[in-house]
């Protein structure tokens, strides 16, 4: 998609490893906010490619990225969302592995560690975290802290937006583990699924939750303590919208490849520079941002370190075993489930690491708190 002062883009794309260049489009006379569509030539079925693309704005600057693309058909839709006929902005996703990924660990930081060997099923992740544009459409309601109409009480912080920002297309926050659960169930109905596709079950009185109709108000906050919700089942098998495990997480933000052992050793998601991958303390002006502005990973997915904190699905265990796992999803029970990435209003680097474990109540609402997709690739 466009956005203002783009003058120009260019897209092509080699072989994987080749030099010679199969085919270019450009596009000019751009106008901001319109989408562009390239389509290639036939590929071949899962041989992989490399993808450039080029944009100049009207002084002539230039912007090249290039990203590593495998050739398929995907039976889990990637683009944006569309929900009643309307398209969500920044609601893509990415296919992490399309087959069993195998990941031997080192090191003692992460879940990937020394003497654990880690097997992945296909999966797909959001390349962006959830926007406040889309929870507010899925659940009737922006929890957010940060809305630029709002008045905040806090004197080290402000709500006020951006400069060349999008109000809607910030990071939702404020919302606990409940909330982002029950959010992917009533996505996956909202897109097209039903019961059967839905990746989790909560039985209150008796009665399996009606996802559908459920209200924001009946999911328990904070001090709530609803017995009924404690119980919450997980089916990873199931292809509806879910949260990442821990270890998909992991893998997604370092790359999704262990053989890169550049992108899969950069102490944050995409680089060894924060800044550049990352809103932080240092750089966030004490609040979040539109995703997707700071430089993705090597898979294109954005803000994996810094902005919000992003739940995941695991309950969270402090010491990670040895051994061979595969699929895992943390300890059997316990309050705190596993938040990763760090956020805006924190700075000591290590806590934005992609090897960085952390934990938050499974009840707890804060400004720091937001979540990213996932779906099983079946």
């Amino acid at each position: 998609t466009a956005v203002a002062g783009l003058a120009s883009l260019t897209v092509s794309y080699t072989a994987y490893g080749d030099a010679e260049v199969l085919e270019t489009k450009t596009f000019d006379s751009l106008t901001a906010g319109t989408a562009v569509t390239f389509t290639t030539a036939a590929l071949t079925a899962d041989a992989y490619y490399n993808f450039t693309v080029t944009v100049s704005d009207a002084a002539g600057n230039e912007t090249v990225k290039s990203r590593k693309i495998k050739a398929g058909e995907y039976s889990v839709n990637l683009d944006n969302v569309t929900i009643d006929g309307t398209e969500y902005q920044k609601t893509s996703m990415v296919a992490v592995t399309e087959k069993p990924a195998t990941i031997t660990g080192s090191g003692s930081d992460g879940v990937f560690i020394e003497g654990r060997t880690v097997t992945l099923s296909p999966y797909v992740i959001g390349r962006y975290q959830v926007t406040q544009e889309l929870f507010e459409a899925v659940m009737g309601i922006n929890p957010s802290h940060f809305q630029d109409s709002t008045e905040c009480t806090y004197t080290y912080h402000s709500h006020t937006l951006a400069s060349g920002e999008t109000q809607k297309l910030r990071p939702v926050e404020y919302v606990n583990w409940y909330t982002a659960i029950a959010f992917c169930n009533k996505l996956t109905l909202l897109t097209g699924g039903d019961a059967d596709d839905l990746v989790y079950s909560v039985t209150v009185d008796g009665e399996e939750v009606d996802w559908e109709n459920l209200a924001y108000s009946d999911i328990p906050i904070d001090t709530d303590s609803n017995i009924d919700w404690t119980t919450v089942t997980f089916d990873r098998t199931k292809t509806g919208c879910r949260l990442p495990t821990e270890a998909e997480w992991e893998f997604a933000a370092r790359g999704g490849d262990q053989s890169d052992t550049v992108n899969w050793n950069y102490t944050y998601a995409g680089s060894d520079t924060l800044d550049d991958v990352a809103w932080n303390e240092d750089n966030s002006d004490s609040k979040t941002h539109e995703v997707g502005l700071k430089t993705e990973n090597s898979l294109g997915i954005y803000d994996m370190s810094g902005n919000v904190f992003e739940w995941c699905q695991d309950r969270h265990r402090r010491r990670i075993s040895t051994g061979d796992e595969t699929d895992p999803v943390g300890a059997s029970s316990g309050y705190e489930h596993v938040i990763r990435g760090d956020c805006w209003d924190r700075c000591s680097g290590a806590s934005e690491a992609v090897v960085y474990r952390g934990k938050g109540g499974v009840r707890v609402r804060n400004s720091y708190y937001g979540f990213r997709i996932a779906r099983t690739l079946p």
